[in-house]
């Protein structure tokens, strides 16, 4: 019994090791980019709608069907608004992907402690804190797994070769690019190990190149390329340092934790120390001719490489695919003899546990507690939902911790609310991220908010730490009386408290819209700058447009801002209209809308111009 227990080990205690370490992350609820990936679901209507809600190019431009895709519309769609059977398939997977680590170490090594010790030194890292707690992550999880799948059968088809073996390889192989890009570094992996190992088969990865070359073109022509911000590409020797900057904080944490009482740089020099001793190590190991701690470091080079023009994006998480070849390089280190290079070794593993895990674990149980808040608002707005049918709903004590790890993606759109919204002024407790997007349409616009509150169209919730109470009664007592008296900046004119703020051509609503006569008159609220635009957006039906398209020409505050064309190709419309310096900040502006003609309906009772949603100020 305990030599099968010794024989096996590698296999068992990894895997244990892994549940108790991430007990708390893989309990984690839904955040952040999850509530944009669950509603998916809202526009699936049947099977033909799969393809392109599984291949179509969404954030920045990429392409992860199995990853993000399928995994968001098979969870919602068979469980519901429950993360836990989502957390077990990413349980399931990174377990498999520890039994390939610990397989490929063995193989490559011969030692059942380098297989033993590789998987559980990549677990303790930080990399893996986020991928294995946030579920919008799992790509980084599913890429490692066919990495380590891709590599496994290749060298089986390399070692045992028949059609069968390398068609399975290839197979796999194609199927990784579903999961994440960094999947079409295959190839250099496939082709170090050939080079190390046995350079005879160096041939045999031609085809993944072609394959890789081909995808790398593809990804280029659909993905996003901005100029600026997080996404933005530097192809400089800032590399180098972003490159360090990673596999210091593999070794180290990359920070030190509150109660350790330490200056914040003191990771640096553990970084380095430990850094030197592994490149140190691998070369004496070279020498020896021990090749693996040098696969290892070539894994996480040809790993990390891909996110190292992502300069202003440095994530912990791009860790979790490239963070195993290091844990496989110390793995392949620890051996008995030579004593003093044991001990190096060792030292590293000491490093890494000492300055790393607590990290590890801070993050983990970060993402376990933020996921309890999403939760308890979650479900106290189901409950307000379920009491308040049709009414507006207004929350208060919004902070920015809440706001942008989960409320900006519109979670509320899950339960079919659609008028969830932030009472005025709550833009002051909340930090701008203008690279994340606009706080502006989730503030209810003053004037709105107090009609609707004094009228009982909305009611306002204040956010607690375990639940939401509602404060309407209060608060309707003490509305501000600018409220009261002031225009909004953004109006959805379709909405009974907008009449208002609308002069005259418009009727009544009807079907989430206001019709306009051919003029009509709206009061709005000044631009706060001249950044800020008009923007229009509406629908008009083909019947409108049977003579022709129309020409929407606008004024505001006796300023012309230009006119715009609705046509077949835009009948469902949007348009912005630079907003001109001097409006900006008045209390009040008329805005003038006019079309070239009108359309008699069929009943002949009115005259038609265009039908609109929202009118009013944003920040494009």
């Amino acid at each position: 019994m305990m030599q099968r227990i010794a024989r096996w080990w590698p296999w068992i205690v990894p895997p244990l090791l892994f549940l108790f370490l991430y007990r708390y992350g893989l309990r984690s609820w839904f955040q952040q980019d999850d509530f944009a990936w669950l509603q998916q679901w809202l526009s699936y209507e049947s099977w033909r709608d799969l393809p392109r809600l599984l291949f179509f190019p969404q954030a920045q431009g990429t392409i992860r069907p199995w990853s993000e895709r399928a995994f968001f519309l098979a969870g919602h769609g068979l469980f519901g608004l429950d993360p836990r059977p989502m957390h077990a398939l990413v349980a399931l997977t990174q377990i498999a992907s520890l039994w390939m680590l610990a397989s490929l170490a063995l193989r490559l090594t011969g030692t059942r402690l380098a297989a033993g010790l590789a998987p559980m030194l990549w677990l303790v890292n930080p990399g893996l804190a986020t991928p294995l707690s946030w579920l919008s992550t799992y790509n980084q999880i599913l890429c490692t797994f066919f990495l380590l799948a891709s590599l496994l059968l290749f060298i089986r088809a390399a070692e045992r070769p028949s059609p069968a073996a390398h068609g399975i390889a290839f197979t796999v192989f194609v199927l990784g690019f579903g999961a994440l890009e960094i999947h079409v570094v295959f190839p250099a992996l496939a082709l170090a190990w050939c080079l190390l190992y046995t350079p005879r088969h160096w041939k045999k990865t031609l085809p993944y190149w072609a394959v890789s070359i081909f995808y790398a073109v593809l990804h280029q022509a659909v993905a996003a390329k901005p100029s600026s911000g997080p996404y933005a590409r530097h192809w400089d020797l800032e590399m180098i340092s972003t490159g360090l900057k990673y596999l210091g904080t593999i070794l180290a944490g990359g920070q030190i934790m509150p109660h350790w009482r330490l200056p914040a740089w003191a990771w640096e020099p553990a970084a380095w120390a430990a850094g030197l001793a592994l490149v140190s190590l691998a070369v004496f190991a070279w020498r020896k001719g021990q090749r693996t701690p040098a696969f290892g470091l070539l894994w996480f080079a040809a790993t990390i490489a891909p996110v190292l023009p992502l300069r202003d994006h440095f994530s912990v998480y791009y860790l979790a695919v490239s963070s195993l070849g290091i844990a496989l390089a110390i793995g392949a280190l620890l051996r008995p003899q030579p004593r003093l290079a044991a001990a190096a070794a060792a030292g590293i593993v000491l490093i890494l546990a000492a300055f790393s895990y607590p990290v590890n674990k801070t993050i983990t149980y970060w993402h376990y507690e933020r996921g309890l808040k999403f939760r308890v608002l979650f479900e106290g707005l189901e409950r307000a939902g379920q009491l308040h049918p049709g009414k507006t709903i207004l929350l208060a004590g919004m902070d920015t911790y809440t706001y942008w790890g989960g409320f900006f993606d519109g979670p509320h759109k899950l339960l079919g609310l659609h008028n969830v919204l932030l009472v005025p002024g709550s833009e002051a407790a909340i930090e701008a991220h203008p690279e994340l997007g606009d706080i502006g349409p989730t503030i209810a616009q003053p004037s709105a908010a107090a009609d609707d509150i004094l009228w009982r169209r909305a009611v306002v919730y204040q956010i607690e730490a375990n639940h939401l109470r509602n404060i309407t009664s209060k608060f309707a007592q003490n509305l501000p009386a600018s409220w009261l008296s002031s225009h909004p900046r953004l109006l959805d004119v379709a909405h009974p408290s907008s009449a208002d703020h609308l002069g005259a051509g418009w009727y009544e609503p009807e079907g989430g819209t206001r019709w306009m006569a051919r003029r009509g008159l709206v009061k709005l609220a000044g631009p706060r700058s001249s950044k800020d635009s008009l923007q229009l957006s509406g629908y008009v039906p083909e019947a409108c447009l049977r003579e022709g398209p129309l020409t929407v020409t606008v004024t505001a505050g006796g300023v012309a801002l230009g006119s715009r064309t609705v046509s077949f190709e835009n009948l469902s419309f949007q348009f912005l209209l630079p907003a001109p310096a001097r409006l900006a900040g008045q209390t009040v502006v008329e805005i003038v809308i006019e079309v070239s003609r009108t359309y008699r309906e069929p009943s002949g009772v009115r005259d038609l111009g265009l039908s609109f949603g929202q009118i009013g100020w944003v920040t494009p």
